[in-house]
């Protein structure tokens, strides 16, 4: 019994190498069997774990996988005439996430929108006048896609952590990713989602001149 991975990968090899003359007629004939452990994998997902798919949408799915696939041989589902294409980012439907595969990204979209912003909300009211002009520029930098870098220094015990939590906590209240990362084991687990940099980015130790972070989109 063949599973949906193994017919994704058996048939973008006749996309590939096989001159398909009609590969659409393939794809209409056995998609359901393409797709069926779809619905299950999608289940698993924290980010999916309340919706219910329709059988369009699952489908849509297989072909966003498909594409994946494809880039990897050099190849994508506008060279096959005919074949059908996953909605784009710009559609009004599923915008798919490879969270199967990025466990980070998984983790970053498993928080709950609205108790983040209610716990923004008690902090911004306990801020102290520098902490609330420090949050307001950064928000303001983040709402206006301004890019900015900020350094925040101050001695210990000020509240440099509870500021950078909450800057969190608003970024992800949005839908957004924060990566929250220290140079040190203790000083991530102050931070809510924290890990090492070295962990997060997976940068080589030791360093060399040449080395490079395995950093993957």
């Amino acid at each position: 019994i063949q599973t949906g991975q193994s017919l994704r990968c058996l048939f973008v090899i006749i996309l590939c190498y096989c001159n398909s003359s009609h590969p659409e007629h393939l794809w209409e004939t056995w998609r359901h069997k393409i797709c069926d452990d779809l619905r299950r994998q999608l289940s698993h997902i924290p980010h999916y774990q309340d919706r219910q798919f329709e059988d369009h949408q699952i489908y849509d799915y297989s072909l966003y996988l498909l594409n994946k696939i494809l880039m990897e041989f050099g190849d994508d589902l506008t060279k096959h005439p005919n074949m059908p294409l996953p909605n784009s980012p710009n559609d009004n439907s599923c915008q798919w996430l490879d969270l199967a595969n990025n466990p980070i990204l998984a983790s970053q979209l498993e928080y709950d929108p609205q108790e983040l912003q209610n716990r923004v909300d008690r902090s911004y009211q306990q801020f102290n006048h520098e902490q609330k002009a420090v949050y307001d520029a950064v928000m303001r930098s983040i709402n206006s896609g301004n890019s900015r870098m900020f350094f925040i220094h101050s001695a210990g015990g000020c509240g440099k952590t509870y500021l950078c939590n909450t800057i969190a906590a608003a970024v992800r209240a949005q839908g957004h990713i924060a990566l929250c990362v220290a140079s040190s084991g203790i000083a991530a687990l102050l931070l809510e989602g924290g890990r090492t940099a070295h962990s997060c980015f997976k940068i080589p130790i030791p360093a060399h001149e040449d080395s490079v972070a395995g950093i993957t989109c």
